[in-house]
């Protein structure tokens, strides 16, 4: 149970730095001469892939891609309800970040939707049991009687 929240916690604290990096590198791309803008949006896609592939609870996806694309179709579906006091720029909704924040919620949301990703997984099961350890001069089997106990594997001598 721990496990789901601290899951969720972080899939909560991973929607606004994905929102904020996503806007960051949109705004500063196209002068950037630099490849930090497109490495910002490669970690932003990276922490989100983690969150939606990785064997970790799915409420982590789905606490992340909600948030995301609650505040990305906000101004798409109510556009007279976007408050004035969210100052315009790269963080505001109708950003140049909305196409990647929608685009990454779409994937955290529908990769925590199949029911298979809430089931537990069985435990897995122990491995191979090794065969017990035979000491030089053991007991001899009974298809090796009269063998010679120095043999080279593949050969006998005669």
């Amino acid at each position: 149970m721990l496990r789901h929240l601290f899951t969720f916690m972080a899939g909560l604290a991973l929607a606004p730095a994905i929102w904020f990096g996503a806007a960051w590198a949109a705004d500063a791309a196209p002068g950037a001469a630099d490849g930090a803008p497109l490495g910002v949006l490669m970690a932003a896609g990276a922490a989100a892939g983690f969150l939606a592939g990785a064997r970790i609870p799915p409420v982590g996806a789905l606490a992340c891609g909600l948030p995301l694309l609650g505040y990305g179709l906000w101004p798409v579906v109510a556009p007279q309800t976007v408050p004035g006091w969210i100052p315009d720029g790269p963080a505001h909704p109708d950003g140049p970040a909305l196409p990647f924040a929608l685009l990454l919620g779409t994937l955290l949301v529908i990769a925590a939707l199949p029911p298979s990703r809430w089931r537990r997984r069985p435990a897995p099961a122990p491995g191979p049991v090794p065969p017990p350890a035979v000491e030089p001069g053991g007991p001899v089997g009974a298809g090796d009687q009269g063998a010679d106990k120095t043999t080279i594997p593949f050969s006998r001598k005669g």
